[in-house]
């Protein structure tokens, strides 16, 4: 059995989180919310045993061994920090922090402790269809890399109230809700790393829907981010938030042929065809659509879904047994290789870094890994 869980969440959006974790067999032991009649309402709802008064109190729970962190990007930090120094592994539920002290400090977290899981819950990478079409760019199926293209479109989600999702330097905002996990599926896709970007960004929205309300919504609405790999693909990921439904499309293109991925299916198509594209593999979503209904606040598609589901059950079968719950199971590091570590995760804040001041400065940026320690960057 894995070791018992402990949930931080500061929205009922927590809720589809704690669906997923009982759905793949983790026992959620324990909820902590600021609001208590929130936290009442969702640990009846999911029959949790305990519930926390503070977020201390869940990390030291003795019966407790992983913290699932969902509260907002600008607190992960500091309940990471407290969580692994005394010993709890964790994962963090996306945006996670994109503050330059909040990621070096994380980062610098897991270092001290490599024996304890420090992960980010980026789940797409753990669809079959791109662990099919990553199998496949390895075996040479579209010969040399010449491009990748992703767009991913979600509708907007209705706001009652001044959130952190209205402002861009506290996590809100399509580039940091969807575009650190589109950047990190390029680097799993391609096994190949940015050299060189340039991004535009923009808020259509700026006047918040709220009547006597003096805040104005910084949070981005669209992006066009542009790159180059290390070893020469050119990439173009495309973010919109103003699409009446979800619609993802992954396409890599190189010298023998092309796979495309259009929400959950893969197609391949090599240059000497005649043949329209091929299907490839078709995800299966069945498990992940009775999920969905348990996120009153921001209803995710059932892909995100299934890939949480994909990436819980890999993180649950990595575990050995060792008592049911034991808060002291041990885990295999190897079965979780695809993972989004920290180290992982700050590689990919740099290169948003890259591309919010290639969107200021109106030029190409060349990216580093230490942009957001130093933001030293170099002009291309």
């Amino acid at each position: 059995m894995p070791p018992g869980i402990a949930v931080l969440g500061d929205s009922t959006s927590i809720g589809i989180h704690l669906a997923i974790l009982k759905k793949c067999g983790f026992p959620v032991r324990l909820l902590w919310m600021p609001s208590e009649p929130m936290l009442r309402s969702i640990a009846t709802q999911f029959e949790i045993p305990q519930m926390a008064t503070t977020e201390d109190a869940a990390m030291l729970a003795v019966d407790v061994g992983i913290i699932v962190i969902g509260l907002e990007p600008t607190h992960q930090h500091r309940i990471v920090s407290k969580a692994i120094g005394i010993g709890k592994h964790v994962v963090c539920l996306p945006p996670s922090d994109i503050r330059k002290e909040g990621v070096v400090e994380m980062l610098n977290s897991a270092k001290y402790y490599p024996q304890l899981i420090a992960f980010v819950a980026h789940g797409l990478r753990f669809l079959n269809i791109f662990q099919k079409m990553r199998s496949l760019i390895k075996e040479s199926y579209v010969g040399n890399l010449y491009r990748c293209e992703l767009r991913i479109q979600v509708p907007d989600e209705p706001v009652s109230s001044y959130s952190w999702k209205n402002d861009a330097m506290m996590g809100g905002g399509i580039l940091n809700l969807y575009g650190a996990e589109m950047v990190g599926l390029v680097h799993y896709l391609l096994q190949d790393k940015f050299h060189m970007v340039s991004g535009y960004v923009k808020c259509f929205s700026g006047e918040f829907p709220q009547k006597n309300c003096l805040r104005v919504s910084t949070s981005d609405d669209f992006g066009l981010l542009q790159g180059e790999t290390k070893k020469g693909t050119s990439v173009v990921i495309m973010l919109n938030r103003n699409s009446l439904k979800f619609d993802l499309d992954v396409k890599v293109i190189g010298s023998l042929g092309s796979l495309r991925a259009t929400n959950e299916f893969l197609y391949g198509q090599k240059n000497n065809s005649q043949q329209q594209e091929e299907l490839i593999l078709q995800e299966s979503l069945s498990d992940a659509e009775e999920l969905v209904q348990y996120s009153p606040e921001r209803v995710p598609t059932s892909l995100y879904v299934q890939g949480l589901m994909n990436f819980f059950q890999q993180l649950r079968e990595s575990f050995k047994d060792s008592g049911v719950g034991s808060p002291t199971s041990s885990w295999s590091k190897d079965s979780m290789t695809d993972a989004v570590s920290f180290d992982d995760y700050h590689q990919i804040q740099s290169i948003l870094a890259a591309f919010r001041l290639s969107h200021r400065h109106r030029r190409w940026f060349g990216v580093e890994t230490n942009l957001i320690e130093t933001e030293d960057v170099k002009f291309i």
